[in-house]
């Protein structure tokens, strides 16, 4: 049984699909590797409540940038967590994926990505304008009983956020 409220936001979510962004990651299972790796999907802009809670963490303001999604972060998620998911196979609906802006718009947490050592988990792939590695970012959003958990990279060198991992925790 759900709260009204918690009807409601389940009612949101599930009507908040980008089909779009839906095709664009199911499309990118079929590229070849050399152009999943230079395709993106901008799937919003930092709004105000998610560049507070980024700024807190990182030290810069990230509101208006874009957050994308690349092809190669795409066959990621899916080989990890689709249909046929080497992990899970918590994103078997691409409709989820298709929610991301959502969930940037009405998470619950963020805080960094922590290894077991308890050391913040830095981006191999995206550095700062410093020429540091960016630090990833664990963002959380319970819904219906189960929480959808993404890895974000802020990356101050092209003021962009980059999604580079998404799951549904039960």
């Amino acid at each position: 049984m759900h709260t009204p409220e918690q009807t409601e936001r389940i009612r949101k979510y599930e009507s908040a699909t980008d089909k779009a962004l839906v095709e664009f990651y199911e499309n990118a299972q079929t590229l070849p590797d050399w152009e999943a790796n230079h395709s993106r999907y901008e799937i919003c802009k930092v709004g105000a409540r998610l560049a507070g809670i980024v700024s807190k963490l990182v030290g810069f303001d990230t509101e208006g940038w874009p957050v994308s999604l690349s092809g190669n972060h795409a066959v990621h998620i899916y080989r990890g967590h689709g249909p046929a998911g080497t992990h899970d196979h918590s994103l078997a609906d691409s409709a989820h994926v298709g929610r991301l802006a959502f969930i940037l718009d009405h998470l619950d947490e963020a805080g960094f990505l922590v290894a077991q050592n308890g050391e913040i988990v830095h981006s191999f792939e995206y550095r700062n304008a410093d020429g540091t590695p960016a630090p990833m970012i664990n963002i959380r959003m319970r819904i219906d009983g189960f929480v959808a958990v993404q890895q974000a990279v802020p990356d101050s060198k092209a003021h962009c956020i980059h999604i580079v991992s998404m799951r549904i925790q039960k």
